[in-house]
């Protein structure tokens, strides 16, 4: 046969797998794998007494999660898609990107460099000053952390339920950034070029005229729930607006040039007139007001977000 027409074959060597691994894996999926080479692409081993993952790395998704025996993973650098939520064992993870609900792990001195990493509920860890050259970052519901001034560098970053957090004022330059539920964010002052911003459930702020007055302004603007917000006269330039469940704004006067305007259960607002040109409206809930004829096309059900 011509060797041009057959499958093409992964010249990386086979690793036997150990048997206990092997017992596990055929438990799982009901395949006997003696090497590497007959693992399959997707392998769920959730909740499995699993200790030796050395010979696991050729796979593609990789979800061991809840497998609390597992403390060496050096050997998974190379997986497209790993999951290890809840696998308390693990310390080290200088070899990977994405590690979620790991309270014994401290030091991520070890992962500068890394450009994509997900640091999901790692109550631990503290000192994050290494992890600024990251493009990609997410350190949600790592309430240990309290000081993110060496994340400004960071695109995308996402800080949500981090309630350690009091002071934001170096992450103006992040393009996108999450901070829903940081009820200790009191002075958004500084994110007023933030072109993505999510400020969801953040029961501190008061004051928001900064975010519609930044060069370049912001174009994605999430306020949900914002119950200290009151005043939204500034947001005017917002190409899109959450202002869902704000009961305490009443004069929506200036929104007149957002092109999508969510006030969802906005109970305190009454005069929606100015509104007409918003092409994209949610009053659902808006119990206040009773004239919408300025608003024909405006959403009233639920479930238009």
């Amino acid at each position: 046969m011509d060797p041009r027409l057959t499958p093409a074959k992964s010249l990386a060597p086979a690793i036997p797998i150990s048997e206990q691994t092997r017992r596990i894996i055929e438990k799982a999926t009901g395949k006997k794998c003696l090497t590497s080479a007959d693992l399959p692409a997707k392998l769920e081993l959730v909740g499995r007494k699993l200790v030796d993952v050395s010979a696991l790395g050729a796979v593609t998704y990789l979800d061991l999660s809840d497998c609390k025996g597992i403390v060496d993973v050096s050997a998974l650098g190379t997986v497209k898609t790993l999951l290890l939520e809840s696998c308390t064992g693990i310390v080290d993870v200088s070899a990977l990107s994405t590690v979620t609900e790991c309270a014994q792990l401290v030091d991520v001195s070890c992962l500068r460099g890394v450009q994509q990493l997900t640091l999901r509920g790692c109550t631990g860890i503290t000192d994050v000053s290494a992890l600024g050259t990251a493009m990609r970052l997410a350190l949600c519901d790592c309430d240990g952390i309290t000081d993110v001034s060496a994340l400004g560098s960071v695109q995308q970053l996402d800080l949500s339920n981090c309630t350690g957090i009091t002071d934001v004022s170096a992450l103006g330059t992040v393009q996108h950034l999450i901070l829903s539920r940081c009820n200790g964010v009191t002075d958004v002052s500084a994110l007023g070029k933030v072109p993505h911003l999510d400020l969801s459930l953040c029961d501190g702020i008061r004051d928001v005229s900064a975010l519609g007055r930044g060069v370049p302004h912001t174009q994605f603007l999430n306020l949900y729930r914002c119950g200290g917000i009151s005043d939204v006269s500034a947001l005017g330039a917002v190409r899109h607006l959450i202002l869902a469940r704000c009961v305490a704004v009443v004069d929506v006067s200036a929104l007149g040039r957002v092109e999508k305007l969510d006030l969802e259960g906005c109970t305190g607002v009454t005069d929606v007139s100015a509104l007409g040109d918003v092409e994209v409206l949610e009053l659902c809930g808006c119990t206040g007001v009773d004239d919408f004829s300025a608003v024909p096309n405006a959403m009233r059900e639920r479930g238009f977000w």
